[in-house]
């Protein structure tokens, strides 16, 4: 997938070449591990504007990476600034139009370059510094769609301990599908 990105970036011409490059990466991973996740929803519509790309509580803002919009590393920039308000509203018109917890949905900005994950919780929003695009971060951002991306819980390992007990047979084959599916994924999607 990094490598895919990578090239995105290089040839864009616009956000619209950035997002499909990423729905591309996100919708063969879903497709690979077998996920009950419906593909990503773009051009979602949410209060008054659009966003970009839509999965489950999962969102993703995407800018270009070869204009005044692009990302850096300066949590202060005005480009960086501008794309957490975007989001940040994105979060209100989530709840207000879909009645979706606050406190559920993850949104992630991005040119292709910097990643920036914003989370809210306890009436406040966490907001990572932007992120260079690594293989790391691309994983953490799969991570998020299998877990957040899904309309129902969250597949942790305290979640299905709880809810299918910890001696269940189902709860092992299920941690040992989670680990392959994201092991295999990396070695055949991500490369070195």
């Amino acid at each position: 997938m990094h490598s895919d990105i990578e090239r995105a970036v290089s040839a864009a011409q616009s956000e619209e070449d950035i997002r499909f490059a990423f729905a591309k990466s996100i919708d063969g991973f879903i497709s690979k591990a077998d996920l009950s996740l419906d593909s990503g929803k773009h051009e979602y519509r949410a209060g008054k504007g659009s966003i970009d790309s839509k999965y489950g509580f999962l969102f993703i803002e995407y800018k270009n990476p070869k204009n005044n919009s692009r990302l850096n590393q300066k949590r202060n920039s005005a480009s960086v600034k501008k794309l957490i308000e975007q989001i940040k509203s994105r979060f209100d018109a989530l709840y207000a139009q879909d009645k979706m917890n606050k406190n559920r949905i993850l949104g992630i900005g991005t040119d292709g370059n910097y990643l920036i994950f914003v989370k809210h919780s306890q009436k406040r929003y966490v907001i990572s510094d932007p992120l260079p695009v690594t293989e790391v971060q691309l994983q953490r951002l799969l991570r998020s769609v299998v877990s957040i991306g899904s309309q129902g819980i969250s597949y942790t390992a305290t979640n299905l301990a709880h809810y299918l007990g910890t001696t269940s047979m189902d709860t092992f084959r299920l941690q040992s599908l989670d680990h392959s599916v994201l092991f295999s994924f990396r070695f055949s999607f991500c490369p070195k």
